[in-house]
């Protein structure tokens, strides 16, 4: 039988080409040998040192990770070039020193970061893992994460190597700033809506009695006094919307109407007072528009805002208003239609190119003391409108707001816009109100319209009127909520099991509420906001009133 191995003797396990090996050794001296057999398993060793290392680099890639090694003897510190790569740095583009290192960790950072090493130094942490902010090659400030471990001690247990690794957390950490911020947002809109609810509330009795006071007045100058502290009412009660709006995504409640006296009112509105002066160019066939009033009193109030403080010396501001028709593609934000485009220009400070694309995200301003959501929630109603904003800026020249709003193919008059503001009709109407000053306002506006007004408390009071056999009832209007009893929404639907021929209107000083934006879906036939003129409730009814829409006084 033959010395030579064969393959059922060998560790085949190693492959053919070792067993060949083997084989051959059997033919060698045993100093040879040896050496073959180290240079296979050194082969060995380097192929799964260099795998390793392929794997431990993608790691490092994926993960953005740089290495960094310390000398706490002699301040040296060793960075990998991925170090460099991660925060912009060409490689080794500053000397590998912790004095160099540290002068490039944000002022705020560097105490913290010395007292987090002290404590894992001492003992009094287990691991050394921090969070600060690094400037980067462009002197913008990057969030890095540093996590290391003590690699070597001396004779005496004193540590003098650390080694570990830093990690670009940027983008997680803007993440995060988000979400907080959004929560932040949550909560204030909750408390913007109670408050704007609260608000309306009490400005619907002011701002009633003077639409009242201005109707019975027959002195011009009292009237436009008059007139004057209800636009600023409306201007403040808009104010409250403001964040709910942009928290909430509150749904725009549109109207058809014309946009030409609307832009003049608002304009002047917010800038009475001011030391700046208004130019209108308006297309005499200008379309009309379905926007919300009060939504769309923010977004042209935010711009003024910002054109007054870009133009601090005042100067004149240019108001441009036109019809649009765009083409299938033409405008990559807006679909084939018609459009009406509202173009404010200030003759300002100018917006920088770097922030003229931040300008409408949230929280993003460059004011101190400013929240940053004027901007942000200009964009967010015009797109609820189904239209676009955006704007053209040069430093030093000033800047332009476009906006685009879906036209309408319908027109609607001046004319017939004034003449919807009054009402007439007969038979008995129901309020129901918390609030003894409302309900006393909106009888007497009702009373100059022709009906005999039913005054409630709570919803359980309506009930009960209309059960027993009050026939003569011909509309209703409900306080969306009562604290202390049945709200609008309860009320409604109980309603409807006893009558369902008689409209049904829902009030809110709170509009964000999705009742008043689609107050259908609910049982209702229509909502009114919160402070409401006799002029906006004699609309309502006009259109939702069937027969009695004669106007009156």
């Amino acid at each position: 039988m033959s010395d030579i191995a064969t393959p059922e003797k060998t560790n085949y396990y190693l492959g053919t080409s070792q067993w060949q090996v083997e084989n051959q050794n059997q033919q060698m001296d045993p100093t040879e040998q040896r050496l073959r057999y180290e240079t296979i398993e050194r082969k060995k060793t380097e192929e799964a040192l260099k795998k390793s290392n392929e794997r431990l680099d993608l790691a490092l890639s994926v993960t953005n990770c740089g290495i960094w090694d310390w000398n706490l003897k002699t301040g040296a510190i060793f960075f990998d070039e991925r170090f460099f790569t991660v925060a912009g740095y060409k490689v080794n583009a500053f000397p590998h020193s912790i004095e160099e290192f540290r002068k490039r960790i944000h002022p705020e950072d560097v105490h913290k970061i010395k007292s987090h090493l002290d404590k894992y130094i001492a003992g009094d942490i287990d691991r050394f893992d921090i969070e600060f902010r690094f400037a980067n090659a462009d002197t913008d400030w990057i969030w890095i994460r540093s996590r290391g471990k003590i690699a070597e001690r001396d004779r005496n247990g004193k540590p003098v190597r650390f080694i570990g690794t830093h990690t670009d957390i940027t983008e997680q950490k803007l993440a995060e700033e988000s979400l907080r911020n959004m929560q932040k947002l949550e909560s204030l809109g909750t408390l913007a809506g109670s408050i704007a609810h609260d608000f309306n509330n009490l400005m619907q009795s002011i701002y009633g009695y003077i639409d009242l006071a201005i109707t019975e007045s027959e002195k011009v100058k009292v009237k436009t006094y008059l007139t004057e502290a209800m636009s600023n009412i409306q201007r403040a009660s808009a104010l409250t919307r403001q964040l709910s709006t942009f928290a909430k995504g509150e749904a725009p409640v549109k109207k058809l109407a014309p946009l030409i006296p609307f832009i003049r009112k608002t304009v002047n509105l917010f800038l009475s007072g001011s030391n700046i002066s208004c130019t209108f160019d308006i297309a005499d066939d200008l379309l009309s528009c379905e926007y919300d009033e009060n939504q769309m009193v923010q977004v042209i109030g935010n711009i003024i805002i910002n054109a007054e403080q870009a133009m601090p010396k005042g100067g004149n501001l240019e108001v441009f208003a036109q019809n649009v028709q765009f083409k299938k593609n033409e405008n990559i934000h807006l679909p084939e239609k018609s459009y009406i485009k509202i173009s404010i220009k200030d003759h300002g400070i100018g917006i920088p190119g770097d922030i003229l694309p931040k300008i409408f995200n949230p929280f993003f301003t460059t004011k101190t003391n400013r929240q940053g959501l004027g901007l942000s929630t200009c964009y967010s109603i015009i797109k609820r409108h189904g239209g676009t904003i955006d704007v053209e800026s040069e430093p030093g020249i000033g800047s332009t707001f476009n906006i685009f709003l879906p036209a309408s193919v319908e027109m609607v008059s001046e004319d017939r816009d004034k003449a919807i503001g009054k009402h007439g009709g007969k038979g008995v109407f129901i309020v129901m109100d918390n609030e003894k000053s409302i309900r006393v306002v909106a009888k007497k506006m009702l009373e100059q319209s022709g009906y005999t007004v039913v005054l409630k408390e709570e919803g359980r009071q309506v009930i009960e009127y209309l059960t027993a056999g009050h026939d003569s009832v011909v509309g209703v209007i409900l306080d969306l909520m009562v604290p202390d009893g049945m709200g609008g929404l309860d009320t409604v639907i109980e309603i409807r099991n006893i009558r369902d021929d008689i409209p049904v209107f829902v009030t809110s000083g709170d509009t964000s509420n999705p009742i008043m934006s689609s107050p259908e879906e609910y049982g209702f036939t229509a909502s009114i906001a919160k402070p409401f003129t006799r002029a906006k409730l004699a609309e309502t009814l006009n259109k939702f009133m069937p027969g009695s829409n004669k106007p009156r006084g």
